[in-house]
């Protein structure tokens, strides 16, 4: 039995894996961008990690992470999206590569990692989908953010 969480190397990811730590999961699979954090997270948990180098804002991490899926066919119990970013500025004061770069990251990948993982998930597993408190109502300058879900898989 695994958990899978995102955006490990920092934040709510890093404090998911610490909490996930005595929940008696076999392996806890982290992804960020920065391996190094990923491994350095390793020496303050029990649990075994697997740290797994990915940029989830790019097209080929979201195929590379399938093709992991694919090969391991991992029992997962609880799927946490915690990577993400979030821009400060007026909207057309946004480079578009920024906006856009955070929609893939904080949204598409959200979604992607979601389909992805829901095979591999029996029933009562969990899915954790993070944001800030920004999602819950118009703010100015964050006009592109997600909110926060935790779904409970039922098959």
């Amino acid at each position: 039995m695994i958990a899978v969480v995102t955006g490990a190397s920092s934040g709510f990811g890093q404090e998911y894996v610490r909490q996930f730590d005595s929940r008696g999961y076999d392996e806890i699979w982290v992804i960020a961008r920065r391996k190094e954090r990923l491994e350095a997270l390793s020496s303050e948990v029990n649990t075994p990690l697997r740290p797994i180098a990915l940029d989830l804002s790019e097209e080929e991490a979201i195929r590379s992470f399938s093709g992991l899926l694919e090969q391991e066919k991992p029992q997962i119990h609880a799927l946490v999206n915690a990577s993400g970013f979030g821009y400060f500025d007026a909207f057309t004061e946004q480079p578009l590569n920024d906006a856009l770069n955070m929609v893939d990251l904080n949204d598409k990948a959200l979604i992607s990692l979601c389909y992805l993982c829901i095979p591999y998930m029996k029933e009562g597993s969990e899915i954790y989908n993070i944001a800030s408190s920004s999602a819950f109502q118009p703010v100015p300058y964050i006009g592109v953010y997600p909110e926060f879900q935790k779904i409970k898989i039922e098959k």
